[in-house]
């Protein structure tokens, strides 16, 4: 998945039902799951827990520059 295009690309895999949203950030692929916890995704198409709290939602937000230099 990449999460600057927001597009995915098939890799011969089923998507796991119980992946709710994916993110990109700092370069990671996050995975929320129906459990609640964030997954980071590896190289190697493994995941590891990377947030053990109870989210419910996940968004991937653009950063802007706010700031207009005159």
């Amino acid at each position: 998945m990449d999460g600057e295009s927001q597009q995915a690309s098939s890799t011969g895999q089923k998507w796991d039902s119980q992946i709710q949203n994916a993110a990109l950030f700092n370069g990671k692929t996050l995975l929320l799951k129906t459990d609640g916890t964030i997954y980071q995704k590896n190289a190697d198409g493994s995941v590891t827990a990377f947030d053990s709290g109870k989210y419910s939602e996940m968004v991937n937000v653009p950063l802007y520059d706010a700031f207009e230099v005159k």
